[in-house]
């Protein structure tokens, strides 16, 4: 009835009932999408100060947004306050560079000092190393917030039309794909297959997805015009439903 996502003072109630010594928070979550706004986020890890470890997933947080003019906020200004917080931020995601293998995590200096000490580190390789050079270059990073900022409205406005679509429920989503739930009582493995076959269309079956009750896809934006075919084929399946 939350449609899945974290709400504070539930999410705050389990973790002082299990006490455990870390927690992890994805923002945006996957596979839904969901999204805890930054003082959400801030009044969690306050009061979860008791915790040795709490990471921070944003991996997706460039495609969130709380303002009109799309301005990603991250949890790194929250680490610089609450010291067992951990900031993880795979590079893959908004930049499409899941081939090199980039990321980065902020943490104490402290914690840095024992993950050297303990930890098994992989090296970076020349792709990655010059990735990261990029971020000297400002026509790059102009570029890459003007595009990205397309991106973020033409996947909402993708959102809000499957939203219309009668036989499915959409649910809100700040990352670049968004959760679905089939109600016309097809298993989800099947009409991912079907989709595949007869429309060269590939969704991500939530079959194997613990905690989702129903059946689920997750459709992930492209292209606008990539999205437009998705939406003529869906509303041409479920208007014959």
């Amino acid at each position: 009835k939350d449609d899945y996502c974290i709400v504070p003072e539930k999410y705050l109630d389990f973790v002082k009932r299990e006490k455990p010594d870390g927690v992890v928070i994805i923002n945006p979550n996957n596979p839904n999408g969901g999204y805890l706004k930054f003082e959400e986020l801030k009044y969690i890890v306050s009061n979860l100060q008791d915790v040795s470890n709490i990471i921070i997933d944003e991996s997706f947080v460039h495609f969130a947004f709380e303002d009109e003019d799309y301005s990603p906020v991250s949890a790194i200004d929250i680490f610089k306050e609450f010291p067992n917080v951990i900031v993880v931020k795979s590079m893959s995601k908004d930049f499409g560079i899941a081939g090199i293998r980039a990321g980065y995590a902020v943490m104490d200096r402290h914690k840095v000092s024992s993950l050297l000490k303990n930890g098994y580190l992989w090296n970076i390789n020349g792709l990655a190393e010059y990735f990261f050079s990029l971020f000297e270059r400002s026509d790059f990073l102009r570029d890459y917030e003007n595009i990205r900022k397309r991106y973020i409205s033409e996947t909402q406005q993708f959102f809000a039309a499957l939203s219309q679509i009668r036989g499915i429920k959409v649910y809100p989503s700040m990352a670049n794909f968004v959760l679905v739930e089939l109600l016309d009582g097809i298993k989800s493995d099947d009409f991912v297959f079907s989709l595949l076959v007869k429309y060269g269309i590939y969704f991500r079956t939530c079959s194997d997805k613990k905690g989702l009750e129903g059946e689920f896809v997750r459709i992930s934006s492209r292209k606008k015009e990539e999205n437009e075919v998705i939406l003529q084929v869906m509303n041409s399946i479920y208007e014959c439903t």
